[in-house]
């Protein structure tokens, strides 16, 4: 069995160019387990975990 669990912390940052649209800093936690099986390797995987908000966006 093989287990990996990753925390992605994004710091706080602004959204426009010019910085007066300011997003607070916040995590991301993931995990997968994988067992061998035979010749198969058997996987679940889960992100998000805590269920944190976030926006996504970019720039033109």
């Amino acid at each position: 069995m093989n287990y990996n669990v990753n925390l992605r912390i994004v710091g706080e940052h602004y959204r426009n160019l010019s910085n007066s649209l300011k997003e607070d800093a916040y995590g991301l936690l993931k995990a997968k387990v994988s067992a061998n099986i035979n010749k198969f390797v058997l996987s679940l995987y889960a992100e998000n975990i805590t269920g944190t908000n976030y926006n996504t966006y970019m720039f033109e």
